[in-house]
């Protein structure tokens, strides 16, 4: 539950009130301080997991092994990864 109390200059609030509220903003401004270093250590995770276009040739291969894609989408698809390179 959030606590909130306008204060005219000069008054104090309750001293509780008062420290939960910094409490949760102190809370808060330290998790937007770690998720900026979540998403950038996310980010450098992926892309350094790239698969190279043999990977997908792999992964292309074996679909078409299992009769997952038609061979009409395999050689659509493996045209379209060589050209890649």
């Amino acid at each position: 539950m959030a606590v909130v109390q306008k204060l005219r200059a000069g008054d104090r609030g309750h001293d509780d009130a008062v420290r939960e509220q910094y409490c949760n903003l102190i809370s808060s401004l330290a998790a937007a301080v770690e998720a900026p270093s979540a998403v950038t250590s996310t980010s450098t995770s992926a892309s350094q997991q790239t698969p190279t276009i043999e990977d997908r040739l792999r992964k292309l291969d074996d679909l078409y092994k299992k009769g997952l894609i038609t061979e009409e989408e395999y050689k659509k698809k493996r045209a379209e990864l060589l050209s890649q390179m």
